[in-house]
């Protein structure tokens, strides 16, 4: 495609996307918002009566409830469904819109205000840069080119120095990596995320090693940013390399406290935390992370024909009773089963906390679909009461949802 079908193309597609990006925001201000809400909400609610509907039919086949018990809790979800929706339809008028004038305000300010950012603060060159670069090494090459020619005309631009460093970085100089995050220190000295990316760089240009000078920076960053993710990545690979496994597990867990739950890199930290925890066992100096569960989650071999290759697992520690917000959660991929598992407060869910608890529920769900709400088809096994602290817990997924 020429450079100039290429520059066509991405306004286009831009001015397409912003459009869009403005009707989606009007429609909902036109309808009311209330509506809107209203419809969210029930749909909410009714997925969570769903899931304890099935939580208390499941219960009735296993004989943990009678008859009578179960057709006064279904009646009692019943009335609670019925009087929130009685409530929600109430209470709508009350909320009804703006007008339509915040919604066509709206849809003209929000491209005018993409447009206007994206000339102020991005690189409008860069659509050019990439076309006559091409893709692969080449094309990202230009775009790094085309970013030093920016920085020379700008010297100042602390962020763009620290972006032009990570690149440099992705890309191995490591050289040039150092010398871009010197000048963004120098013109950002407070932000902690310029001194760990420093002392990565500085470690890389003295064969991967943190000893010095890197973890002098990586103690500055701490001192300016207590929850930097890259400090903490760097100290716990130091102190594991030193075979302070406490120490490393202490800076993986803070780590787990800052990624997104469901990232695979929080399952490499869990995997790292695990590997050093054997590690430190094996050394005679076990590693106490406060009041745990641990266990195996195995599928019954019946089921292992249902199991489909994009289904997740999921296991969460709820109270006793299974109501409310569950304590702690795990998802990872079903197809990692048998799995060992082990849960803590680090796993805590809406600042509830396992150690609060002595005895829990444990739910293991194989979800087809990939959902965390029970659907009919999932895989299920559970653990009704399982003591906070329990070891070798067997958690067997030996039943499907209907």
């Amino acid at each position: 495609m020429s450079l100039h079908w290429s520059v066509a193309v991405f306004w286009a597609l831009a001015f397409v996307s912003a459009a869009g990006a403005a009707i989606l925001v009007m429609r909902p201000l036109l309808r009311g918002r209330a509506q809107v809400d209203m419809a969210e909400r029930r749909q909410i609610n009714i997925a969570i009566y769903r899931d304890q509907l099935h939580e208390l039919a499941a219960d009735q086949r296993n004989g943990l409830v009678g008859d009578d018990q179960y057709a006064s809790a279904k009646a009692e979800l019943e009335v609670r469904l019925a009087e929130d929706a009685l409530e929600q339809a109430e209470a709508a008028p009350a909320a009804v819109g703006r007008g339509p004038w915040l919604a066509y305000g709206l849809g003209l300010a929000l491209p005018l205000a993409a447009f206007g950012l994206y000339f102020a603060l991005g690189n409008p060159l860069a659509i050019q840069v990439a076309a006559e670069g091409g893709d692969g090494p080449a094309g990202i090459e230009a775009m790094v080119r085309a970013a030093e020619q920016k920085l020379k005309a700008n010297p100042k631009d602390a962020r763009g120095w620290f972006t032009l460093a990570r690149t440099y970085g992705a890309l191995g100089r490591w050289p040039e990596a150092k010398q871009a995050y010197l000048k963004a220190s120098a013109l950002a000295p407070e932000e902690a995320a310029v001194w760990s990316g420093l002392a990565e760089a500085s470690a890389m240009l003295q064969d991967s090693s943190l000893e010095g000078e890197p973890m002098r920076l990586v103690a500055k960053a701490l001192g300016l940013d207590r929850n930097d993710p890259k400090a903490h990545e760097l100290s716990g690979i130091q102190a594991f390399g030193q075979k302070d496994y406490a120490k490393a597990v202490h800076h993986w867990r803070t780590l787990l406290s800052l990624a997104p739950p469901d990232s695979d890199y929080v399952a490499e930290l869990r995997r790292a935390i695990q590997e050093a925890r054997h590690l430190a066992d094996q050394a005679g100096k076990p590693i106490d992370l406060g009041p745990s569960i641990r266990g195996r989650i195995e599928l019954a071999a019946a089921l292992k024909a249902k199991l489909k290759p994009e289904a997740v697992l999921f296991v969460f520690a709820q109270p006793v009773g299974g109501q409310g917000m569950p304590l702690a959660a795990l998802r990872v991929p079903a197809g990692e089963l048998p799995l060992a598992f082990e849960f803590d407060d680090t796993m805590a869910l809406g600042g509830a906390k396992l150690s609060a608890h002595k005895q829990v529920r444990l739910v293991a769900r194989v979800a087809n679909a990939g959902q965390p709400a029970a659907a009919p088809g999932d895989l299920e096994g559970r653990v009704e009461k399982v003591a906070v602290g329990s070891r070798n817990v067997k958690l067997v997924i030996d039943r499907e949802l209907q």
